[in-house]
């Protein structure tokens, strides 16, 4: 998934996932993002770094 890089969607919501590991911030071009509906009780500190999101 992390060499998808000129991938602008991502969609996963109802996944029951309980986290989303730091590498999220290698998909620079990344303008929406949706982890609803999942069991992520914090999100990494690079997610602040994706200035497209």
């Amino acid at each position: 998934l992390w060499s998808l890089t000129h991938l602008t969607a991502l969609h996963i919501s109802d996944n029951s996932l309980s986290r989303i590991p730091p590498d999220i911030a290698k998909l620079h071009n990344l303008v929406y993002l949706d982890l609803s509906s999942n069991k992520i009780r914090s999100l990494p500190a690079e997610l602040g770094n994706m200035v497209s999101l």
